[in-house]
């Protein structure tokens, strides 16, 4: 018998027991395993292709969430930090305003002992000292609620 390859006389090899049960010559039942094999790696490739593009494609928005998290973290520690020097500011004007009444106190204590007189101006002191203090209360009440506002997590 002859080889079933179009325009092919020699004789049989083998046949393609596995495809198509052709029986071939040496030469065409190599190059149709060849063939063979190469299809089917086109298809074992075309098979995986979808996966390796999916598997791109979720890498690309993981790195993209990534980026998107650490953009908000960044911003979330800056308002963070500014809400905390805003704080920090209003520890100093308390600062002042206890060093303020520290004065006065010694002046009391010294007005006490007969060592200064007090005037009308002591008592002004007092009254400017209290409206600071009064003001600031009030300014603090607004600034915690706003800090309050920025970061719900810690209302009281």
């Amino acid at each position: 018998m002859s080889c079933q390859h179009p325009y092919c006389s020699h004789l049989i090899h083998s046949t393609c027991t596995n495809h198509c049960r052709w029986s071939l010559c040496l030469e065409h039942i190599n190059e149709h395993r060849e063939s063979l094999v190469n299809e089917f790696e086109q298809v074992l490739e075309d098979l995986i292709k979808p996966t390796n593009e999916l598997s791109k494609s979720i890498e690309q928005i993981k790195q993209t969430i990534n980026k998107d998290q650490q953009n908000e973290l960044d911003h979330l520690k800056q308002s963070h930090e500014n809400q905390i020097k805003k704080l920090e500011q209003q520890l100093i004007d308390i600062n002042q305003f206890q060093n303020e009444y520290n004065q006065i106190s010694e002046h009391s204590i010294k007005i006490k002992t007969n060592e200064n007189l007090l005037t009308q101006n002591d008592f002004q002191q007092i009254d400017n000292l209290l409206q600071k203090i009064n003001q600031h209360k009030n300014s603090l009440t607004g600034l915690i609620l706003s800090i309050l506002s920025y970061f719900p997590i810690y209302s009281f």
